[in-house]
């Protein structure tokens, strides 16, 4: 095999898309012709070390499919549990099924895969320009201003306070006290959060027109004034009821667009 993504699929069949909250491993039952294969390399004893495995298979890509929409998100692969597991048995004894695992968890490299989402409706502004370098956005509207965070996708919300220049007009000496921002994780009855828990920290950033991320938001944790934000499971939101979400400081980013310091192109959550 060769270091690039072959485009034959080594599944025995097309694996559809279903929402599982309760399990939390995938398991892909890969074609009988790969199985066969790999079985011949290891009676070759062409197997009989990594280096070897490695050489004959550099990896395998775990890939959504041509034309679908998903993604895999918070895929841990590198788990003690991970393996590619072949099934044989005996010719002796054919009602006995033996198995060997090649583990994943050591010595593994993980690539990142670059999928081009131009053409599927919805998730063109993905896809980066080739002219402008500008990373595209999608609007909040069209995801019922709800929205996903996962950095290892480079999937981040972008969060935009417009006008927040404008009130220089009302004098050259404002002095901010405190702006802080809340978000809500939302609730599991409508099904969009599936089982995706939240993540435990995010990063705050400054961006720019191409919203590409630039430095860390000082100080941006409300508590300890840290920078990263932490989960937390009672914030009070504008009725004053508690609900499970983060909250973050904008005071150093608000006073330095009133003062014209920092330009007001808004700033990206992170994981």
């Amino acid at each position: 095999m060769s270091n690039r993504v072959q485009a034959a699929s080594l599944n025995e069949k097309v694996i559809m898309r279903r929402a599982r909250p309760n399990i939390n491993t995938l398991r892909i039952r890969l074609s009988q012709a790969f199985g066969q294969e790999l079985l011949a390399a290891g009676k070759s004893r062409l197997l009989t070390s990594q280096e070897q495995l490695d050489a004959l298979y550099p990896g395998l890509a775990l890939l959504p499919g041509d034309t679908d929409e998903a993604a895999l998100v918070q895929f841990t692969a590198t788990s003690d549990a991970s393996a590619l597991i072949l099934y044989y048995h005996d010719p002796t004894d054919p009602s006995t099924v033996l198995n060997h695992s090649f583990s994943l968890s050591a010595g593994r490299h993980f690539y990142q895969a670059e999928a081009d989402r131009s053409a599927i409706a919805g998730l063109g502004p993905f896809t980066t320009s080739t002219t402008t370098m500008s990373l595209g956005q999608i609007n909040s509207a069209l995801t019922t201003q709800q929205t996903y965070i996962q950095g290892v996708l480079g999937l981040q919300t972008k969060v935009e306070i417009p006008y927040l220049a404008s009130l220089r007009s009302f004098g050259r000496n404002i002095i901010v006290t405190s702006a802080v921002m809340t978000a809500q994780i939302p609730d599991n009855t409508s099904g969009l959060r599936m089982n995706m828990l939240p993540p435990a920290l995010l990063d705050l950033h400054t961006t720019n027109q191409n919203n590409q991320q630039l430095v860390v938001i000082p100080r941006s944790n409300v508590s300890t004034g840290a920078s990263t934000i932490n989960y937390n499971a009672a914030v009070a939101n504008l009725a004053g009821v508690s609900q499970a979400g983060y909250e973050w400081s904008l005071l150093d980013y608000c006073q330095g667009v009133i003062n014209g310091q920092v330009t007001n192109n808004g700033f990206l959550l992170n994981t």
